[in-house]
């Protein structure tokens, strides 16, 4: 199972930005609790994730990096991701025309999601769309709009496992999401990292044991630029650092900036330097 959220915050402390959070578990017979399930796009301005099966999802996903890498237009930014969600809804009903079934019994709706988000030069907004299939195709919707007017800040997506859950996980983190703000008189319009703060306490969570592993988390900035964060986390009482899933290995170094999952204070790396720069939920130094 899988849980994602992307959200859009507004906070003048965060800055205008849409950020992206999910667990790092791979169930089939067996958990593997060290896999990305979210895809920083080159042309960096965007991302993609996806929950549900793998099978479908890892080629998928392949497939529309490989198409955005060898499109000169579309890796330059000049089609707007607005013209790339369509080309992505293409490309996926293009891909299952492709299949084929050694049986009539052998074939299987896709059991997977997709969310696509970004910024728009053109429109000088966050979206963010959710790919799923029915009727024997792939449809999208928009799920995220940053527009003044709009309503749409934050999405769930997430799969379930019929023989381990009945339970509709999406919409009880979603559910979940909504009481923590009000609990802290926020509009939705105003949160910074309850999404991410909702997902850790799935991945926290023994019951569910589907939804594991390091949590991920991805910012996606106005100036184009897409902000993978390294992970923070405290394990038997001893400080562990991750990037999309994965525990980094001593001799690992890399650019990105460190977030404690907990305190939220984000520090430069490598954090052995232990350079405080601000703190995620408050957008302050402190």
């Amino acid at each position: 199972m899988t849980l994602v959220s992307a959200w859009y915050s507004r906070s003048e402390q965060v800055s205008n930005s849409l950020m992206i959070a999910s667990d790092s578990c791979l169930s089939y017979g067996e958990r593997w609790t060290c896999c990305p399930k979210i895809f920083p796009l080159n042309r960096n301005d965007s991302a993609i994730c996806f929950a549900g099966s793998t099978f479908f999802a890892f080629p998928i996903i392949l497939q529309v990096i490989n198409m955005i890498n060898m499109h000169e237009k579309i890796m330059s930014r000049a089609e707007d991701i607005c013209d790339l969600q369509s080309f992505i809804i293409d490309l996926l009903n293009s891909m299952m025309e492709k299949r084929s079934f050694f049986s009539t019994n052998g074939k299987q709706d896709p059991d997977v999601r997709f969310l696509f988000a970004g910024y728009s030069w053109k429109h000088s907004a966050f979206y963010a769309w959710i790919y799923e299939y029915k009727d024997d195709k792939f449809s999208k919707r928009l799920v995220i709009d940053s527009s003044v007017r709009s309503s749409k800040r934050f999405a769930f997506i997430g799969d379930v496992d019929r023989e381990v859950t009945t339970e509709d996980i999406p919409r009880e983190a979603q559910i979940d999401l909504l009481k923590r703000l009000k609990k802290a008189g926020k509009k939705p319009k105003e949160m910074t990292m309850e999404p991410f703060d909702v997902i850790r306490s799935y991945i926290n969570n023994k019951e569910k044991t589907t939804i594991a592993g390091k949590i991920q988390f991805v910012k996606i900035n106005r100036h184009m630029n897409v902000q993978p964060f390294n992970i923070i986390s405290v394990v038997d009482g001893k400080q562990e650092m991750s990037l999309f899933g994965r525990d980094l290995l001593a001799h690992e170094k890399n650019r990105y900036l460190a977030l404690h999952e907990e305190t939220k204070d984000v520090y430069s790396y490598p954090f052995s330097e232990k350079k405080l720069l601000y703190n995620a939920s408050l957008g302050i130094e402190k």
